[in-house]
């Protein structure tokens, strides 16, 4: 995941994530929604590309730049 894409189609906000642009024309997301659900773990995650990431994993990645192994 690039931060830059993830700013591009994310926009934070107190905590949460909303859709700034829909991730294809298909998407099923409109602009100002809130970004993924909850799972059955607890933790919000989204589906992006085809790969399930944490919500908190994305957040850390767009304001840092980098994941590390553990946050």
């Amino acid at each position: 995941m690039n931060p830059t894409t993830l700013k591009n189609l994310f926009e934070y906000c107190e905590g949460e994530l909303y859709w700034k642009a829909k991730p294809s024309k298909y998407a099923r997301v409109n602009i100002g929604d809130l970004v993924g659900s909850v799972h059955s773990t607890g933790y919000r995650i989204l589906q992006l590309n085809g790969v399930k990431q944490k919500l908190h994993r994305v957040i850390f990645l767009m304001h840092y730049g980098y994941l590390p192994p553990h946050i």
